[in-house]
């Protein structure tokens, strides 16, 4: 039997996961803030899910997950609550506004016997797991470029180079030692292009670039290790070695977001657990040196 789940936001990015969770959960509520273009969109594509308050959530004993997709700086008190009243909850990434309100929700998932998961979609893609399984030798220098349009409503830093974090710490397993913000333009926000560097205690190094004003949609990341260039983009993996033109050697168009979502249906209903806790924490620690 599906578990019963209430979406909590359902803005631009969670009309995307009630579409997938939908598909593998029994979607019980919407909660949303009540415009009536949010409601006139439910009615058309989801008739039979109902949409009702948060506190009406928490008292349905019948709901067993949340998933919250709603502004960063509302996170803590919403998953706060839900896992307060024995719900398991699917939080989105960064998780919470500071590394300090992340350790209490997982503290408090773990007291609750709850799953706790941080949604960081691109540790789901299937070119990274290929990555992480492919890549032998010790990584000596990664870059990372992501061109697209938006979104503006929170800071360039929290809430995109946060991913490119997460990838980091996936295919590294440490944090970086140091970071140094490289530039920070602004454009329709206060800043909508961004340059880092990270560097590592085993002298590595990562340089990130962030560029949400272009006209055009581009992510891809260059890994160098002492024999070969990995590259990935889009659904692709290719591979260098000795000087040799790239090859592809990998592509999967597979959804990463279907496979976040079956991954947290799957964890609630056999052993609860905290998903990418470590990741989240990983990635705070990177953000806060930053500021």
């Amino acid at each position: 039997m599906k578990p019963r789940i209430a979406i909590i936001g359902v803005g631009r990015w969670g009309k995307n996961l009630l579409r997938e969770f939908n598909t593998v959960s029994d979607i019980a509520y919407c909660v949303h803030r009540g415009s009536k273009e949010t409601q006139e969109w439910l009615t058309a594509n989801y008739p039979d899910i109902t949409s009702t308050s948060y506190d009406h959530v928490l008292a349905d004993v019948t709901v067993q997950a949340v998933v919250v997709a709603t502004p960063i700086n509302t996170h803590f008190e919403l998953a706060r609550r839900a896992l307060e009243a024995g719900k398991h909850v699917f939080l989105e990434k960064p998780g919470c506004e500071s590394r300090g309100e992340l350790s209490t929700l997982i503290q408090l998932a773990q007291e609750k016997k709850r799953g706790l998961q941080i949604g960081y979609i691109f540790l789901h893609h299937p070119a990274f797991t290929y990555l992480k399984k492919h890549i032998a030798d010790p990584i000596t220098s990664i870059t990372c470029s992501w061109e697209k349009f938006g979104s503006f409503e929170e800071g360039i830093i929290q809430n995109l180079a946060c991913h490119e974090f997460s990838l980091l710490y996936g295919l590294k397993n440490i944090a970086p030692s140091h970071n140094t913000l490289l530039y920070m333009t602004p454009g329709i926000s206060s800043g909508d292009s961004v340059g880092i560097r990270a560097e590592y205690s085993d002298g590595s190094s990562a340089t990130l670039s962030i560029n949400r004003m272009s006209a055009t949609k581009r992510k891809n990341l260059t890994i160098v290790t002492r024999d070969t260039l990995w590259f990935w983009e889009g659904t692709r993996v290719l591979t260098s070695t000795h000087q040799k033109p790239y090859e592809l050697v990998f592509e999967d168009s597979s959804s990463p977001l279907s496979c976040e979502c079956l991954e947290f249906v799957t964890m609630i209903t056999t052993e609860p657990c905290i998903l990418y806790g470590d990741v989240a924490l990983a990635v705070h620690d990177s953000l806060a040196s930053l500021r």
